[in-house]
């Protein structure tokens, strides 16, 4: 299973429209967003995805209850502050700042957030378990400069990480 990953779109509606584009063509099996849709309309936006999307909200998302409402209607798997996804036998945590404490996990395989607007693709060591979890950020779809705009798609089955840039 390979999931797209995008976020900090920030109303950039050219932008959201692109990475609709670029996920799609790639064939992902399901969508994630990091946070700062921003608005309604945005989100909307999203609905042009082939994939089931799954999101949290950021600190620029304003109208909360509105933003939840209208993805629940799209059918969006949205949270307020994080999710926890179990996909292809993976534990996935998603939260859009990282330097939030909850953040802070040592009990699930893989970690999306945003926020940062910096491109991350880390391991992170659990000593306990003696495994590792990755960490990725694609960084930011907000820019109006060409080819600094990011998605990542993440292969579930293999780990690894492919960064598309627009």
């Amino acid at each position: 299973m390979r999931i797209g990953v995008f976020g900090d779109t920030h109303d950039r509606v050219v932008n959201v429209e692109r990475a609709c584009a670029v996920l799609n063509d790639a064939r992902v099996d399901r969508v994630v967003h990091t946070g700062d849709i921003t608005t309604v309309s945005t989100l909307r936006l999203l609905h042009a995805l082939d994939a089931p999307a799954a999101a949290v909200l950021g600190n620029n998302d304003h109208d909360r209850d509105e933003l939840l409402e209208c993805g629940a209607s799209m059918g969006f798997q949205m949270a307020s502050h994080s999710l926890d996804l179990t996909w292809c036998s993976r534990r996935i945590f998603v939260i859009h700042d990282p330097e939030d404490p909850a953040a802070t996990r040592d009990d699930c395989d893989l970690i999306l957030h945003g926020h940062t607007h910096r491109t991350r693709i880390e391991w992170i060591r659990r000593e306990a378990e003696q495994t590792d979890t990755l960490v990725v950020s694609p960084g930011e779809c907000a820019s109006a400069h060409p080819g600094r705009n990011r998605v990542a798609i993440v292969d579930l089955q293999s780990m690894t990480t492919e960064l598309i840039e627009f």
